[in-house]
């Protein structure tokens, strides 16, 4: 069966057994619990699963066998006539399952033009100066050599989406009046980067071009000139290229190598202050992609951040420090599979905190641990991590965990061992996919609980880093991070009976640990050898 057909055959027999509009990373995950499909050979399956199906409706028409129900839903099309009867637990607490589904048009996405040309920095330029995960305020000295040197270059659009030596220059620009931050939600058509869509927001923005480099703004190539144009064009309040940019303060830059997209671009971070509140207590926005336009206040409005995306969640950390103090550090979503004996299961990226979390539950807790890595490396005939490199490991892990029977040997292995202790609370450490996780409920003698640490990308970089006491450049940790074998465990946390929140490091990190043993009652039992 071809990889096309693969996914839509999957994506058919899913639908007809749930009976229920599902989203592309729903078919995904559903198709292998539900047996259909035992791996996907796509490091982003729900992206080919969204792409194969929104090919076959547009090609196809009223001859595909799928329909759209509404943006990101897809159903059978045959299905049409008959009530909905699936189970609405698929569907997110925000949403009633429908009496019947209607057929819902998408709009057409639209790609650079061809015609529009981006201001981008080589990569044997850039390393020099972007040698940072996340934000960072450069002077502006730096700021300066980093943009203006021979080698930078306006090329076009279309065809610097596709290549990974150079870096795409965009503009960010939070808007403040006071302790207030302008909010958006920025909808799914537009020309923006995949990982701004869909995700709230707080930095209006897009690529600076050549248009925006004229004789007056020649001195940074058009960069505060793009900032102010972008405004202007995303909120309806008069701005232009022609606004006077004492309004505009350059803050810093944010540099991500943590997303095929992120390595291609570079964001320089705007702050644009308001001054006629009058004119902006309402704002309004001027493009259709822009939604949900909100302002926040700092001090009295409660934020979570993990309803931003990445980029924004670096502005708050950096520049609002009151919004990230007020952060969750944990939430408990079901207490009781952490009551009695039991098996615990936590996972997490690279770097996000998760053997920290494990050694607390072994050190502090009294947990018996299994480390899934060094389990693995047994069945692999491998010495474990790092007297094997983590890079080869990794590969020799992926082939292992996507043979046939790969996550239900790793879960027997981990389970025998577990079955065969007298601990009544075992901890497992590395699960790194919902599969293994499934078998071992289904093998482990004790109840399962899963915990989920959750760590921004430039947090785990500088965990990593400091636990391998060594400055690793971002690009090598996040080939790392990134890797095939690591694609899955972004996913274990929907099946998480706790999320612990790593926002800052180590320190808050290790009170956040603390403070969720004790509402879990897990100190009894080991409280005489608590410090």
């Amino acid at each position: 069966m071809g990889r096309v057909q693969r996914y839509l055959e999957v994506a058919e027999r899913v639908l007809d057994k749930h009976k229920l509009p599902l989203r592309a990373r729903d078919l995904v995950n559903l198709g292998i619990e539900d047996g259909f499909v035992e791996s996907w050979d796509s490091k982003t399956p729900q992206k080919s699963m969204q792409a194969r199906l929104s090919i076959d409706i547009l090609k196809n028409g009223e001859r595909s066998r799928f329909i759209r129900t509404r943006r990101g839903r897809f159903y059978l099309r045959y299905l049409l006539d008959s009530p909905i009867s699936g189970s609405p637990d698929l569907l997110s607490k925000a949403e009633e399952a429908p009496r019947y589904a209607r057929p819902f048009t998408a709009q057409r996405r639209a790609y650079p033009s061809p015609l529009e040309h981006a201001l981008t920095v080589p990569r044997d330029h850039y390393t020099r100066f972007l040698d940072f995960q996340g934000f960072r305020a450069l002077q502006p000295a730096i700021l300066k050599k980093l943009v203006q040197s021979g080698s930078v270059s306006y090329i076009p659009r279309i065809q610097a989406e596709t290549q990974d030596d150079r870096k795409q220059v965009l503009t960010y620009v939070l808007v403040t009046h006071g302790r207030k931050v302008l909010s958006f939600r920025r909808g799914s058509y537009n020309n923006i980067a995949a990982f701004l869509r869909g995700s709230r927001c707080i930095g209006f923005g897009g690529h600076v071009t050549e248009h925006d480099h004229t004789l007056f703004s020649h001195d940074d190539l058009g960069i505060k000139s793009s900032a102010l144009r972008e405004l202007g064009e995303e909120l309806s309040h008069g701005i232009s290229q022609e606004t006077p940019d004492r309004h505009l303060n350059y803050l810093g830059v944010i540099n991500d190598d943590s997303s095929d997209v992120g390595r291609r671009h570079v964001a320089i971070v705007f702050e644009y202050k308001v001054k006629d509140w009058g004119a902006w207590s309402k704002p309004r926005r001027g493009e259709a992609s822009i939604n949900q336009l909100e302002w926040i206040d700092i001090k009295r409005d409660e934020v979570d951040l993990n309803e931003f995306e990445y980029w924004s969640q670096l502005c708050w950390r950096a520049f609002f420090r009151p919004v990230v103090e007020s952060q969750p550090s944990y939430r408990i979503i079901r207490k009781k599979p952490f009551g009695g004996a039991h098996l615990l299961v936590v996972a997490g990226t690279i770097g996000s905190g998760k053997s920290a979390a494990t050694e607390f539950f072994r050190d502090w807790l009294k947990y018996r641990e299994i480390n899934s890595g060094k389990v693995l490396a047994k069945i692999l005939q491998l010495p474990p991590i790092p007297r094997t490199s983590r890079r080869t490991f990794q590969a020799a892990a992926e082939r292992f965990i996507t043979s046939k029977n790969g996550p239900r040997k790793l879960a027997r292995a981990i389970c025998n061992i577990a079955n065969a202790s007298d601990a009544p609370r075992v901890v497992v450490d590395g699960i790194r996919h919902r599969e293994t996780l499934e078998f071992i409920r289904e093998f482990s003698k004790r109840d399962v609980a899963s915990v989920y640490v959750q760590a921004a990308p430039d947090i785990a970089y500088k965990l990593y880093s400091a636990r391998e006491r060594h400055n690793m450049p971002p690009s090598k940790f996040f080939d790392l991070y990134n890797a095939p074998v690591e694609r899955d465990v972004r996913y274990l946390i929907q099946d998480a009976d706790a999320i612990i929140y790593n926002w800052t490091g180590r320190n808050e990190y290790d009170a956040a640990l603390d403070r969720f043993g004790t509402e879990l009652n897990l100190y009894e039992g080991a409280r005489s050898r608590r410090l």
